[in-house]
């Protein structure tokens, strides 16, 4: 189907010109419906008074999979032929076609193209319908001879400037359950703020688009909003009575082609392919939706294609639940029971588990009485039979013992009986780099009052670095992997001396107070990569990967008397550092996560895991929202990952603040807690607008350097303080934030003589009295003292970033925010 542009629609379009081009004859030949014009600058049409061409978006080449796309005006031709007015009264043209005959198409009135050969497109500045095309509508649409028919639902736009964008529509309860009648803002009777609202079973509400806030160049047209140009927007805000899962059905239709625009599904904004539909079409989708206001429909990004009609929005109340109290984290008299205060909505009974216990179903009336089982914490998680929906609470009754191990409850982590939140960092050198260097990095991530510290537990790698890789590879296997008799006694010292850098960060980090996140593998391939092993499907691979996991969790740390799998410093497990899939592999990755999660869990019942993915919902990957709500859904999931690289990944600003949304929406969906485990800004990048940025390639001329780098460390700094405020504006559902990345001073690697090649730093262990190099771009720099704020020089050359040395007091200013959140993340946990 080709694409057809109104006279309304070409005034949302940018009008653009051939400037030196030669102006087409108006005689030239018309739109034939049997040549597809691909080459994007080709004139594509040409008659009536005009030419117009296609061109995907302003500025950017057209995408040849999609020929029909937006068609712009460009300029007028050269010539009155073919110029004369549609006639008022009915003719035949030489083409057999009546003359001012009118198409009814779905309830718009359009021109019928007098040229036989006419497709959709222009003639004489109108928009018209190809005679076959009309022809083809089921009734009552179609051929209307030369009058518009009294079929259609109404033609005239109406004006938008009367529905306002911030105007929201209450849902009225005192509808019966089999109610399908359309909702208006004027009828509601009840507001998003009553108290004692309870919405009968079944409840549904329906919407057309005369309801919603329609943004320009979009127009209403009868009771369908028609979706233009760029900005165009067709969004109901709707104020939800009661907290429940609620089905949206948002009806739509695309008829002149596929389009990719903007869904909106409760605030989030999702890319969506809405394919070519001719007649309304209906995207369901079931969501947990608190109490308040709610905003749904299409809209059209800088981006999207636009040019389709969205017609309706039905919300349906599925059940509702809400506990009323004990409020979480009671703390509650020695040795009561606990009475469990709720409403309820919709027929389902309620289900509820104690600590993780099997689940009980209860239809009586409230409260629920749970006998307890003596003092301690109770760990209680509520759901609606039938639904998914979800709450979990956490109550002490006396005194109690208080759990050493970091849990998810609901969207949150807690610790004991309180929430726990936590700001920090990555540094994935603790694993190969000299104690000294790792103690230097614990003492700086302390002065920063940090949490947790996310690192690397793995090297599968066909090499050592810096003389240690703890699974190494060895023939058709790995040196942990191996049974310790096939063990050569070089391999053993490998393991002991890659055993002995773990064995130090963890004491380390159990002795600042802080928690680890740890990866067990790798996409990339710097220590080995995850495929090393064999691919996602291969069952073979997965034992590998296994055994590597099963050998390394029940080590026991010398310096702390526990074993991986039994120390509460390991806060959580990552099966991978940014494992990818795509649609292609998709399920055999899924497979693949809920095999290596369960064995964790298997070994490590009291440790957290997580699937360690960048989650970025379709800006770089094929991970979109559903795929990730499916993934992170499986039972031994404990936590949700996000990563976020605005300048590799190409983001606007908003995009990377509407990625942390979208991060924060999946966790209340899911029902898990989730975390930032990277994000960063590198020093060699400048922002210039939108999503584009200039990078520093050459680090010769310092002074050059220096002048960069002043602006891309502000910029890194005042993007951090966006970041954060994102982050903590949602912390019932995000919980922790890691930049990448905090760095520390340089000791000697064993290449010598000092700095007598790029990356040698001198005698092993030795401190070099230098800062280990920004060699990525995205390390940064905090002074433990007034005296370190002087020091620039390196310790080894490397790949810095920041020219031949490290600029202390530019750094400074993504430490002073990175330790402001740290004190706002802790007074959450007073």
């Amino acid at each position: 189907m080709k694409h057809l542009i109104s006279p309304r629609i070409l005034t949302g379009l940018f009008v653009i010109g051939l400037g030196g081009q030669a102006v087409a004859d108006c005689n030239a030949p018309a739109w034939s419906s049997t040549t597809q014009y691909k080459g994007g600058e080709a004139v594509v049409y040409q008659g009536g008074a005009f030419k117009a061409r296609w061109w995907a978006n302003v500025g950017v080449a057209p995408d040849t999979s999609n020929p029909w796309d937006v068609w712009q005006f460009i300029q007028p031709c050269s010539s009155g032929g073919n110029s004369s007015s549609v006639q008022a009264s009915a003719s035949v043209s030489s083409s057999g076609i009546i003359v001012g005959a009118q198409c009814n198409w779905y309830g718009n009135s359009y021109p019928v193209c007098q040229q036989a050969a006419s497709g959709w497109g222009w003639e004489n500045q109108q928009s018209c319908i190809a005679y076959a095309d009309c022809a083809s509508l089921p009734a009552p649409y179609g051929v209307m001879g030369g009058n518009s028919s009294s079929v259609l639902s109404g033609s005239s736009v109406s004006s938008s400037s009367r529905l306002s964008s911030s105007s929201s529509i209450p849902l009225s309860s005192s509808l019966p359950s089999s109610s399908s009648s359309v909702s208006s803002i004027a009828s509601s009777s009840l507001s998003s703020s009553s108290s004692s609202m309870a919405v009968p079973e079944g409840n549904s509400w329906t919407y057309t688009a005369a309801s919603a806030s329609i943004t320009a160049p979009a127009q209403l047209v009868g009771n369908v909003g028609e979706l233009q140009g760029a900005g165009s927007a067709v969004i109901w805000n709707v104020d939800v009575p009661v907290t429940g899962e609620y089905r949206i059905n948002l009806t739509w239709s695309s008829p002149y082609s596929s389009k990719v625009n903007t869904l909106v599904m409760d605030g989030t904004a999702l890319s969506y392919a809405f394919a070519e539909a001719t007649v309304p079409v209906t995207y369901v989708q079931t969501k947990t939706l608190s109490a308040g206001n709610h905003s749904f429909g299409v809209r059209v990004g800088s981006s999207d294609w636009g040019y389709m009609n969205v017609h309706s929005l039905k919300l349906e109340l599925l059940g509702g639940l809400t506990i009323r109290s004990p409020a979480n984290f009671a703390q509650l008299p020695s040795g009561s029971n606990i009475q469990v205060v709720y409403e309820k909505q919709g027929s389902g009974r309620l289900t509820y588990s104690v600590n993780d216990g099997a689940t009980q179903l209860y239809g009586g009336e409230s409260p629920l009485t749970i006998p307890t089982q003596g003092d301690g914490v109770y760990r209680l998680k509520f759901g609606l039979e039938g639904t998914v929906l979800s709450s979990n609470l956490r109550v002490t009754v006396g005194s109690a013992n208080v759990p050493e191990f970091v849990e998810a409850s609901g969207t949150q982590f807690v610790l004991g009986n309180k929430p726990f939140y936590f700001n920090g960092s990555n540094q994935y050198y603790l694993m190969y780099k000299p104690e000294p260097m790792a103690n230097d990095f614990f003492a700086r991530a302390k002065a920063l009052d940090m949490k947790v510290v996310r690192t690397w537990m793995f090297c599968n790698s066909s090499s050592t670095h810096d003389g240690v890789c703890i699974n190494k590879k060895s023939g058709s296997s790995f040196i942990l992997v191996k049974p310790e008799s096939e063990r050569t006694a070089d391999e053993k010292a490998l393991i002991t001396r890659s055993f002995e850098r773990f064995d130090n960060y963890v004491a380390q980090a159990e002795a600042n107070d802080m928690r680890l996140v740890l990866s067990l593998s790798d996409y990339w391939d710097y220590f080995g990569k995850i495929e090393d092993y064999g691919p996602y499907g291969s069952a073979s691979g997965r034992a590998l990967f296994k055994t590597f996991i099963t050998n390394l969790l029940n080590h026991v740390n010398p310096l702390t008397g526990k074993a991986y799998k039994d120390d509460p410093t390991i806060m959580m497990w990552e099966l991978a550092n940014e494992p990818r899939y795509t649609t292609g592999n998709f399920a055999d990755f899924k497979v693949w996560v809920a095999d290596i999660a369960a064995h964790i869990k298997s070994i490590a019942p009291h440790q957290l895991v997580s699937i360690g993915s960048e989650s970025s919902f379709g800006i770089a990957l094929d991970d979109t929202y559903a795929s990730l709500v499916e993934l992170n859904r499986d039972p031994n999931i404990d936590a949700i990952s996000a990563h976020l690289y605005p300048t590799s990944w190409r983001m606007t600003d908003e995009q990377v603040l509407s990625n942390i949304q979208k991060l924060a929406d999946l966790a209340r969906e899911v029902g898990k807690p989730a975390y930032i485990g990277e994000l960063g800004w590198p020093a060699h990048a400048q922002r210039t607008t939108g999503s584009n940025f200039i990078e520093l390639s050459s680090f010769t001329d310092q002074a050059a350097v220096d002048s960069f780098v002043s602006i891309s460390l502000t910029q890194r700094a005042n993007y951090m303080e966006s970041w954060y405020a994102k982050a903590y504006a949602n912390k019932d559902a995000i919980g922790g934030f890691l930049i990448w990345q905090l760095s520390g001073k340089e000791w000697g690697n064993g290449g010598t003589p000092l700095r007598g090649c790029q990356w040698c730093a001198g005698p092993y262990g030795e401190p070099t009295g230098g800062w280990s190099g920004n060699h990525d771009g995205y390390q940064f720099y905090c002074a433990l003292n007034e005296a370190e704020m002087s020091l620039t020089q390196l310790g080894a050359l490397g790949s810095n970033k920041e020219g031949d040395k490290i600029h202390m007091d530019l750094h400074k200013l993504s430490c002073d925010v990175m330790k402001a959140y740290s004190g706002k993340y802790r007074s959450l946990m007073q």
